[in-house]
């Protein structure tokens, strides 16, 4: 369940952002719609949704191709900011898990 909620996060900021994924997205939602959530799971969702928004500002002029109008400077500084907000990711996505 836990790789469910990470990909259906993930699923549902890239259909924001792109419109691009909707098989992926209605194949992510069909699997979420089997389990039961609760306010608890309902909130840890809402967590790693914020933590995968702030991943996909940091991403996505290295992902679109314009990664060459970044200095090298702002291109290591988004690479230490990825790195730090996966991090937090990991540690959210297992914290009320164990």
């Amino acid at each position: 369940m836990l790789e469910l909620i990470d990909r259906l996060c993930i699923a549902r900021i890239k259909w924001d952002k792109t419109q691009s994924n909707r098989a992926e997205l209605d194949w992510y939602e069909h699997e979420w719609s089997k389990f039961v959530s609760s306010p608890e799971i309902e909130q840890h969702i809402q967590e790693l949704t914020q933590i995968h928004q702030k991943i996909w500002d940091l991403e996505w002029q290295l992902k679109s191709g314009v990664e060459d109008r970044l200095s090298l400077d702002e291109i290591g500084r988004r690479a230490i900011a990825i790195r730090d907000w996966n991090n937090k990711r990991l540690v959210a996505k297992y914290r009320d898990w164990e």
